[in-house]
């Protein structure tokens, strides 16, 4: 071979193939390539480009690509370890723990064999550190930066709120996981798992209180003035625990648990309860018969409607019962049709008839503006506290009892109704609800709403926030100042801009005053509401210049979420990482990975 290449092409190589600059001589002609790694398998590959203009046989083509191979080869082997205080080592290391704690992959999976063949194909240099130095350094590191991130943000947080819940994992170990949330200074919610804990104490309203303060404590959320308000379901320990604390309220009982408190109670309407039944044994068995199941589906393609399976309820959740007989309705027709087939087969399965399916219909009816509340409360990314009481009241007032309704149906309504009318009826509670549907510009005031005596109400927390948190108003002054998407101006807008843009500044020069305060209030009721599917924060970051005071009085209000689902979220993330293989996990490490998992986002 180097006789070959002697032959056909001068090349000199300085003595270190690795980093001397390499030149290439054709006839007259001189190329050079500038100083950079060059191993011998690119000199190889190189020489078979050029030799490709002249005859060759292709036994010397594969020849030369075979040594190329063996040398790129031979010069990876021949490459040094990184050692693990190297910034690539350490960067991979960094990432491999991002990958356990974002993926919720046990420490172990540095061990699995294919993990590791995998990490040696991307870089043959790197040494894989054990399952141990992931789980108590590089995990805790992990933890200690991202808990670091979070803490400047709060530190940076006007306010917040709290939203918390219970759990009990595997190996009957009782957790309770606190949420944080707050509004950023570009009028965005942030929201934030704090911690989950083990707590298998008692679950009293004064441990329950202790676990709440500690949180507070640790990752200092106390702001002078403000108490910290707190979302819960409607259990009576935490609602307890809430109120024995100076520190902590309004408790704001969670929207979905209390909606689905309600609908618990009609659907135990003895008829109502009944039919389910009825449903309820039907889809078991479509479910469990692989002939029935066989039989169901032919009759659907037979009739041309959707082949979905039917759906059985789970007793705590009344959505997923409302979504039973919901399918079922949609399915009754090939249901009605398979029963026909496998009473042949001596199996009698009881469907309902008309007066039943008369009553089914009702119930959907009568249950559906629920199933969209329930709906919302899900899907919203955290719906604020500010939707409770317009949801709460179109559905009261979809109960309404008509003369036309059956007496099934009379007593369904009633159910629902008596069981949600008297709930928020607390006095502070209340004020608070009213306070922050108010402040969100999709709602202000809303059917039996005291306008007067809810603005006189506002305007002097508006006082008292500006008597007892000067620097927040200063914050406020500060957002106000940023830039927003401003165009060039106009010869006009030139002229006149003291003028024009004094519009914002009058309310902020004139702070100190109560008048103010009731010019920003006049202002804010003259505004049309805005549209019912906009952001009310992006609207008061438009609009904050306009009425500074209520735009920081509706910063404290709508950062708190109308339900606990940020919380109870968790229990799904906690059983992903609590696994059966995993229910030795230490608390500690319960925590870490939860936390990890859920804060993922301060690690970009």
């Amino acid at each position: 071979m180097a006789t070959h290449l002697a032959r056909h092409h001068s090349i000199s190589i300085s003595p270190s193939p690795i980093s001397k600059r390499v030149r290439f001589q054709e006839g007259n002609k001189a190329n050079s390539i500038s100083e950079s790694p060059v191993n011998t398998a690119d000199l190889t590959f190189v020489s078979v480009a050029k030799h490709s203009d002249t005859s060759t046989s292709d036994s010397d083509t594969v020849h030369m690509q075979g040594v190329g191979q063996l040398r790129m080869q031979s010069f990876l082997q021949n490459k040094s370890p990184l050692t693990p205080g190297s910034a690539l080592a350490q960067l991979i290391t960094r990432h491999i723990g991002l990958f356990i704690a974002h993926d919720m992959r046990p420490f172990s999976v540095v061990e699995n064999t294919g993990f590791k063949k995998m990490v040696t194909i991307l870089e043959p240099r790197y040494n894989l550190p054990s399952r141990t130095h992931f789980a108590t350094n590089v995990i805790p590191r992990l933890y200690s930066e991202s808990k670091e991130k979070l803490s400047d943000k709060l530190n940076d947080a006007s306010n917040v709120s709290l939203t918390t819940d219970g759990w009990t994992a595997r190996g009957a170990n009782s957790y309770v996981t606190i949420t944080v949330h707050f509004i950023d200074q570009n009028w965005e919610i942030q929201n934030h798992v704090l911690q989950t804990r083990l707590f298998n104490e008692s679950h009293t309203a004064t441990n329950l209180s202790t676990i709440l303060l500690n949180a507070v404590d640790e990752w200092k959320l106390n702001r002078d003035g403000l108490t910290i308000p707190v979302t819960s379901d409607n259990a009576a320990n935490i609602i307890n625990a809430v109120q024995v604390s100076e520190s902590l309220g309004p408790n704001i009982r969670c929207f979905a648990h209390t909606i689905n408190l309600a609908s618990q109670k009609g659907l135990a309407v003895p008829s109502v309860n009944r039919i389910l039944g009825k449903i309820r044994k039907i889809a078991s068995y479509f479910h469990h018969s692989p002939l029935g199941s066989h039989i169901l589906h032919v009759k659907q393609d037979m009739i041309e409607i959707p082949q979905h399976n039917l759906i059985i309820d789970v007793s705590t959740r009344w959505n997923s019962s409302f979504d039973m007989i919901n399918r079922y309705r949609e399915q009754h027709e090939a249901v009605f049709l398979a029963s026909i087939d496998l009473k042949k087969s001596n199996k009698d399965i009881a469907v309902p008839n008309d007066e039943e399916m008369s009553l089914i219909d009702d119930i959907i009816e009568v249950m559906g503006p629920l199933k969209t509340v329930t709906t919302i409360l899900c899907s919203e990314k955290i719906p604020t506290v500010s939707i409770i009481l317009p949801l709460k009241t179109k559905i009261i007032n979809s109960m309404n009892i008509k003369q036309t309704d059956s007496k099934t149906v009379k007593d369904l309504k009633s159910a629902l109704s008596d069981n949600l009318a008297p709930r928020y009826g607390d006095q502070g509670l209340l004020h608070f609800l009213e306070e922050s549907t108010t402040l969100d510009q999709r709602f202000k005031i809303i059917q039996n709403f005291d306008e007067d005596e809810i603005y006189s109400r506002i305007a002097d927390k508006c006082l008292n926030l500006k008597n007892d948190k000067d620097d927040d108003i200063e914050e406020l002054d500060d957002i106000l100042e940023q830039p927003v998407d401003k165009k060039p101006k106009t010869a006009l807008e030139d002229l006149l801009c003291d003028i024009v843009e004094n519009d914002c500044n009058s309310h902020i020069n004139d702070k100190n005053t109560k008048a103010a305060i009731q010019e920003e209030i006049k202002t804010y009721k003259n505004i049309p509401k805005a549209p019912m599917n906009s952001d009310p924060l992006q609207w008061l970051k438009i609009n904050a210049c306009r009425i500074p005071h209520l735009a920081r009085l509706a910063k404290i209000h709508l950062c708190v979420p109308g339900t606990s689902v940020p919380s109870e979220r968790v229990f799904s993330t906690a059983g992903d990482i609590v696994t059966a293989q995993r229910n030795f996990l230490s608390s500690e490490h319960v925590d870490t990975l939860v936390f990890l998992k859920k804060n993922v986002s301060l690690m970009d």
